[in-house]
């Protein structure tokens, strides 16, 4: 995932983030300048890995 905006946007994407239903890990951030850009802009790139319940357990 790759996201553009302020440092308090990036806090309140993660957040949604944690809020969301299913289980959602954050993995590997990179957060850097938006380069070619003079405003306090900043790039985040994370890998998301989510999980669900499976109810039925293992099964042969």
């Amino acid at each position: 995932i790759k996201v553009v905006g302020g440092y308090h946007d990036l806090a309140t994407f993660i957040s949604g983030v944690s809020s969301l239903p299913r289980i959602v890990t954050l993995h590997d951030f990179e957060i850097k300048p938006e380069s070619g850009n003079s405003s306090s802009k900043l790039r985040m790139s994370i890998l998301a890995k989510t999980y669900r319940y499976n109810d039925k357990g293992l099964q042969k």
